[in-house]
């Protein structure tokens, strides 16, 4: 009997007979030139389509499967030596680095918007303590100068509505002693004019206009 052997690939199993040596080297010898360069040009014809569809973005592992289901030899090229599931957990792993180097990030940003926010705070802090200490010692400089100036502001006050009422009440009386004047000097004018006295016209004109003068320097003056 012939031993029996079983050929295993990812679609299906086969079982092949194994015939005896002599009929293998037969069956060998019996394949002509012309099936050897018809599967030449099938492999150059799939290597040439595959380069070109990897070139257009088609991954290299859906033409290693099909392969694997012809009789053909399979092509050993860069990367088909990686298990199916190599990749992706290359990937697994590297979005997971980046996922941990993210987490230390957010977690130094968190300690260090911590030590900010405490840091702020405490600035705050004294800024606040200076202030009012500040705002209070004006307080007492400005209460004192202030008490200062206006117990000096009065005075002059006091005393400048004093010489204010002095100053209405000799107008009020220099008004009056002009008032009388003016009386005086057309009474007398009227006593030229009816021969009653022996001063000239002209001269109690002189006087009214020089109590016309008077009057307006005062009037102007206070």
């Amino acid at each position: 009997t012939c031993p029996t052997k079983i050929l295993e690939n990812d679609s299906e199993k086969v079982t092949t007979v194994c015939c005896p040596a002599k009929l293998s080297n037969n069956l060998e010898h019996s394949a002509t030139s012309e099936e050897k360069a018809e599967k030449e040009a099938h492999i150059n014809y799939l290597v040439t389509l595959f380069h070109a569809l990897k070139a257009s973005g088609v991954q290299s592992e859906s033409f290693l499967a099909a392969f694997k289901r012809t009789d053909l030899p399979v092509p050993q090229m860069h990367g088909t030596h990686q298990t199916p599931g190599h990749q992706p957990k290359q990937l697994l792993s590297a979005h997971k680095s980046s996922l941990e180097e993210c987490r230390q990030s957010v977690a130094s940003l968190r300690q260090l918007h911590k030590h900010f926010k405490q840091k702020i705070s405490e600035d705050l802090k004294y800024c606040q303590e200076n202030t009012v200490k500040l705002l209070n010692t004006y307080k007492a400089n400005a209460s004192r100068c202030f008490d200062a100036n206006i117990s000096s502001v009065r005075a002059d006050r006091t005393s400048l509505d004093r010489t204010l009422l002095e100053l209405h009440d000799s107008k009020a009386s220099l008004a009056e002693q002009l008032h009388d004047l003016e009386c005086v000097i057309e009474q007398t004018g009227n006593d030229v004019l009816q021969h009653r006295c022996r001063i000239t016209l002209p001269y109690v004109q002189t006087l009214d206009s020089r109590l016309d003068s008077i009057s307006r320097a005062v009037g102007s003056t206070c």
